[in-house]
């Protein structure tokens, strides 16, 4: 409200300025009063309290004398509503410094920003404020701000040495400012050279042109005797691939080798041996020559008197092989070793190893708590279940007597360890009495060993040594009963139906017989007692027999009295050879055996009682295999 009251009395004022000329005929009457125009102060009185008095503003006299006391006119400062740049850098830095003022009442306000705090740009400016120009962004604040660059093929970057750089922010030629121009701290491909680098940066160290190729440093590759090219490798001293592991000719020397590469070895040399100064000594090898010149043949060296050794080891071939590091040897469990052989001359003047002594070689696997086989597990690959063993005791007229008691005897012996063992019966069979296989009384088909009321296999055994089985067929029928051991109660035309075999206890009656429940049987056994080959009366192949026995898991022993064991092994066990297990298609042989592990040849024309004890020996290791087919709970209750 004052200000338009102010206002008012200006143009009041400038309304009453009396300077212009006065019309024609104005006069100015003297006696007329004096005019004064009061502008009366306003108080809250008459402001409040309805209109003023008619005359309350009328200014009656303008008194322009100054007053006696009083101030000059205050300066001029500023216009009002003036405005211009001022300085806040004692309080903010960079662009936060700059500020702006208005002019108020003849005096500047106070500085204000007129910019504030943001992230720094490449512009020059001190953006953040924080005294420093184009620094930091994503990267520390004590560089500049930079881009990444890098002006080689995007694939290359990070590859091998290539590094890329940075585009940092500076002043252009211009004026401007902006990144680059140049990428700082970049490394680009270079030449590939030999330091296990990738330096073309293509993901491949020592990529060189050739590397690997086959190289000389004669006129042409020479490979005659010990000379032969090199290839093309990087070395630690050379930046760029050289010919290493070439040999080229040299001097020819005693050492049973052509060191000059002309096709003949130690030539014009005279004796090659310790006594001429070209001849080179050597370790010594079992060969009859001092190799070492230490005036010893054939010793350990270094002057040592002692005959030089191998370790060795026996292969499946039958071979004796020197081993030099023990790690060569076949990883066997024990209780296999490995043997030692020494350097000896045989008969023939050779030198060699001949004899690996000590040696103790994988077997087959039996029953008996040991590893044979050395796998490192012992008694493996015996199923527990229950057992049928079916013996094919050979009376042939070529079957001596005592040969006959004898297997009886031992298998006797052999039934009596088992006979606690329920879960193992026996048919006893002749063969060759009459064409097909006869069970011997008393039993009358699959029997306990004894007891069962007389009714067992030792009572069946005594009965085959009465000589009341005289031979009436043609053949003996081996195969006959392995065939019907392995079908019995299997459906092997898959027709539905199952084999049921006859077992025939009649010989004058083979219409008839008994049938024994093999459904029941986790293991067939078939043993047989005879010195003829393999025969069969019913014109069975031995490939058709081995088909049913490996199918239906059934075991096949052969105990061949012969007149020498290369003998049965030549005649009788190639008639059984596909029956027996197999490895590889072959029957199972162990090291250091010369035939199957199933087959058990008996040397004849010997003391009676050697005899024996080889066939006692051969069915004991038989009938202990019998015992691991016993159930483990049985064994449990053993222990």
């Amino acid at each position: 409200m004052k200000v338009l009251q102010l206002l008012f009395l200006v143009a009041l004022f400038s309304g009453c300025s009396d300077t212009g000329e006065r019309g024609a005929g104005e006069t100015v009457d003297a006696d007329a009063p004096e005019i004064r125009l009061v502008a009366p102060p306003q108080d809250s009185a008459t402001a409040d309290t309805g209109p003023p008095p008619q005359d309350a503003y009328l200014i009656t006299q303008w008194d322009a004398a100054p007053e006696p006391d009083a101030e000059p006119d205050a300066e001029i400062v500023c216009t009002w509503g003036a405005q211009e740049d001022c300085d806040l850098g004692e309080v903010l830095q960079g662009e936060c410094g700059k500020g702006s003022r208005r002019c108020f009442n003849n005096s500047w306000g106070a500085c204000q920003p007129v910019t504030n705090r943001r992230a720094e740009i490449c512009d020059g400016l001190d953006n953040d404020c924080d005294g420093e120009n184009d620094e930091g962004g994503e990267r520390s604040q004590l560089v500049k701000l930079s881009r990444p660059c890098f002006t080689q093929l995007p694939a290359t970057v990070k590859n091998g040495l290539c590094r890329g750089g940075a585009l940092v922010c500076q002043e252009q030629e211009d004026g401007s400012f902006g990144y680059g121009p140049d990428c700082i701290g970049e490394v680009t491909p270079s030449d590939e050279i030999c330091d296990g680098l990738d330096n073309d940066c293509n993901g491949l160290p020592d990529d060189l042109p050739n590397l690997g190729n086959v190289c000389t440093t004669l006129p042409e590759i020479l490979e005659v005797g010990e000379c032969h090219p090199g290839t093309l490798q990087c070395t630690e001293e050379n930046p760029q691939p050289v010919c290493v592991d070439e040999v080229t000719p040299a001097d020819e020397l005693c050492d049973d080798l052509d060191n000059d590469c002309d096709g003949l070895i130690d030539e014009q040399l005279g004796r090659c041996d310790c006594e001429n100064p070209l001849f080179v000594p050597r370790p010594e090898t079992c060969n009859g020559v001092d190799d070492d010149c230490d005036g010893i043949i054939d010793n350990e060296g270094n002057g040592l008197n002692v005959r030089l050794s191998t370790m060795c080891f026996t292969n499946a071939a039958g071979e004796l092989v020197p081993v030099a590091n023990a790690e060569d040897f076949p990883r066997l469990s024990p209780p296999c070793v490995g043997g030692r052989a020494l350097c000896e001359q045989n008969n023939d003047g050779e030198h060699g190893y001949f004899h690996c002594a000590g040696e103790i070689l994988p077997g087959r696997e039996r029953c008996n708590g040991l590893d044979d086989d050395c796998d490192g597990n012992a008694d493996e690959g015996f199923r527990h279940g229950t057992a049928a063993v079916v013996f094919g005791i050979d009376i042939s007229g070529s079957m001596e007597a005592h040969e006959i008691d004898t297997a009886v005897e031992v298998a006797d012996r052999a039934l009596q360890r088992l006979a606690g063992n329920a879960n193992i019966c026996y048919i006893v069979t002749v063969i060759g009495h009459v064409e097909e296989p006869i069970v011997v009384p008393p039993s009358n088909g699959c029997v306990p060993a004894d007891g069962n009321q007389g009714i067992n296999a030792r009572e069946a055994l005594r009965n085959v040594s009465q000589g009341l089985w005289a031979q009436l067929a043609n053949a003996e029928g081996s195969w006959d009963l392995i065939y019907d051991t392995a079908i019995d109660d299997r459906d092997i035309d898959q027709d539905g139906q199952m084999e049921n075999v006859l077992w025939h206890t009649d010989p004058n009656n083979l219409n008839g017989g008994v049938h024994v429940d093999f459904s029941v049987i986790d293991h067939r056994i078939v043993i047989i007692i005879g010195d003829e080959r393999g025969q069969t009366n019913r014109r069975l192949q031995q490939a058709t027999v081995a088909e049913q026995v490996h199918a239906s898991g059934t075991i096949v022993y052969v105990i061949a009295p012969f007149a020498s064991v290369r003998g049965a092994v030549t005649n009788i066990q190639p008639s059984y050879s596909m029956l027996f297990p197999q490895i590889n298609g072959q029957c199972s042989i162990s090291l250091g055996r010369n035939y199957c592990d199933y087959f058990y040849p008996i040397v004849r024309g010997r003391n009676q009682q050697e005899q024996i004890a080889e066939i006692e020996a051969s069915m004991e290791e038989i009938m202990g295999d019998l015992e691991c087919f016993e159930p483990e709970a049985a064994e449990e209750a053993q222990e």
